[in-house]
């Protein structure tokens, strides 16, 4: 039970540092295409 607990709760982190590191990408996307038009 709780190493089931545990386990969605790192996918959830996992889930939620990658929703993080895309949005960031996009981010750094935008400023570039800015710059580059």
């Amino acid at each position: 039970m709780l190493r089931e607990e545990m386990k969605k709760e790192s996918k959830k982190i996992k889930l939620g540092r990658i929703k993080r590191e895309d949005k960031d990408e996009q981010k750094t996307f935008g400023t570039i295409h800015r710059l580059s038009t």
